[in-house]
């Protein structure tokens, strides 16, 4: 959803990849009143989303991929990771 927010926002206002993002700038292309938009850039862990600029995958933090690394595989958080994370 951030990324696609991304995007949606990079699109309308004319941003090239490498242009600055803020949680201000994607919150707008969120529907009002969801978890997401009233989540000040925190996962449900209370952890930031990590991103900077357009163009770039939004990352998930390191220790919420930790509480979640046991349900869902490697593979699916690895565009979404800071680093690559070896078990």
């Amino acid at each position: 959803m951030i990324h696609a927010a991304m995007d949606q926002y990079a699109i309308e206002f004319k941003k090239q990849p490498g242009d600055p993002v803020s949680w201000n700038d994607v919150r707008l292309y969120m529907k009002e009143g969801t978890k997401l938009y009233n989540s000040q850039n925190n996962d449900l862990f209370g952890n930031p989303y990590s991103f900077k600029e357009v163009g770039v995958t939004p990352k998930l933090s390191p220790a919420s991929y930790s509480a979640l690394s046991d349900v869902v595989p490697q593979d699916f958080w690895s565009p979404y990771l800071e680093t690559e994370v070896v078990k």
